[in-house]
């Protein structure tokens, strides 16, 4: 299962572990990322670690790794991207506005970067 929160239902992690936040309703983002797997009946695959990610206020965060890593799997786990054939359990908070552009060739040519995220 996979939960989305608003800001003011935050208490604690998914894991129990207790959240980082000043207040009700805090403006820093997390992410608890528990199971990330294929919904293979056979063989099930682990296709991202556990993880907690905490997302400062007025910070740029940057994720960085080598190709295969698993930071497109990341961003669309915290996006609510996900395929379908992928079982996802944790919690996200990411409050205020954000944008993920994807690195596909998807976009069209006539958009700047600034106008995908402004639509």
């Amino acid at each position: 299962m996979f939960k989305v929160n608003p800001p003011e239902e935050i208490s604690t992690y998914a894991n129990g572990a207790s959240a980082q936040m000043t207040g009700p309703l805090s403006k820093e983002g997390y992410a608890v990322i528990d199971q990330v797997r294929t919904k293979s009946k056979k063989t099930p695959k682990t296709i991202l670690s556990p993880m907690t990610v905490v997302f400062p206020e007025g910070c740029v965060t940057a994720i960085m790794g080598p190709s295969g890593s698993g930071k497109t799997t990341m961003l669309d786990t915290l996006t609510g991207s996900i395929s379908s054939g992928v079982s996802v359990v944790g919690e996200v908070n990411l409050p205020g506005a954000q944008a993920y552009i994807p690195q596909d060739d998807l976009l069209h040519g006539f958009y700047t970067c600034q106008s995908y995220m402004e639509h």
